[in-house]
């Protein structure tokens, strides 16, 4: 190793690191989890290896993962091995252990929904063993807790079953699109048919107009105008007719008009005038009635 100052001067040196081995211990027992992952890719990946152990530590409560001692991780898909530092070893910490073997296993040889959540979503766990070892053999505790991934529901991977989200997109979302395009679609067919019939004519309002614009006049807006009056026809051979006889006049018709001390007293009595015979006409005439005038015609 070279370190060099602030005058640009230099010196180097040789350090050692020896790394011994670890004392062996003996553990009381030791846990392990199957992780649906590739080996290799997790071997070589070292913040994975690390973020289990601080899941780990959660799942029992602890604030870091100092109390957790990884003993092994082996293939198959990935079995991450582990044990907890704290407990001793003689004499067997049975209750102690059966406790931890709580935070992993149900009764009914499950998985506990609590260590699925922790772990999601970063690793899918297949099944989790408990192998006593040491003193802790001939006391009753399961060497191996294995788990059928189809019979624990909690460890159903969770890409399989639709999420709220999937169920948006792929039915609400496409019904809503739908109802928007038949209602846009029902109000462009109102508007073309309104403007379609907007320019026809009924038969009712085409009848009224003519092609060459004549104006048509209604039996009742004629004017009742009497027929006007035409002068007698009077043939060439015909006389004008005789004007009409004259009768004379009483006596007291000329006086002048009656005193207003006269009209009380009674009318005096007319005199009959004899009737004065026409002559007949001479030659073969007739005569002939108009509606307002008497000619005569030769027949």
């Amino acid at each position: 190793m070279a370190a060099q100052d602030n005058e640009g001067l230099s010196v180097s040196d040789v350090f050692v690191v020896v790394v011994h081995p670890r004392s062996q211990k003996k553990w009381a027992v030791e846990f392990s989890l199957h992780i649906d992952e590739d080996f290799k890719a997790f071997n070589h990946n070292i913040s994975r290896k690390v973020l289990v152990a601080w899941k780990l530590a959660r799942l029992f409560g602890d604030h870091d993962p100092r109390y957790i001692t990884v003993s092994s991780i082996s293939a198959g898909s990935v079995v991450y091995a582990w044990t907890n530092n704290t407990l001793p070893y003689e004499p067997c910490p049975t209750r102690t252990i059966r406790r931890l073997m709580s935070y992993l296993v149900n009764d009914n040889r499950t998985l506990t929904q609590r260590l699925v959540e922790e772990m999601k979503p970063e690793f899918h766990i297949l099944k989790t063993d408990t192998m006593p070892l040491g003193l802790c053999l001939d006391q009753g505790l399961p060497t191996t807790s294995v788990v059928n991934t189809e019979a624990a529901p909690p460890a159903v991977d969770p890409d399989v079953t639709p999420s709220d989200d999937d169920i948006y997109i792929t039915t609400i979302i496409p019904a809503v699109v739908i109802a928007v395009m038949l209602l846009l679609a029902a109000i462009v067919a109102c508007f073309l048919y309104r403007k379609k019939r907007k320019g026809k004519m009924t038969m009712q309002d085409s009848s009224t107009f003519i092609n060459k614009g004549i104006p048509i006049i209604f039996a009742d807006e004629l004017d009742d105008k009497p027929d006007p009056a035409k002068p007698p026809v009077i043939m060439k051979e015909e006389r004008p007719p005789l004007p009409p006889p004259e009768y004379p006049r009483s006596v007291g018709g000329s006086r002048g008009s009656t005193p207003q001390t006269d009209r009380r007293r009674a009318a005096a009595p007319l005199r009959d005038t004899p009737y004065q015979r026409q002559l007949p006409l001479t030659g073969n005439h007739r005569l002939m009635y108009h509606p307002s005038l008497t000619l005569l015609c030769s027949s």
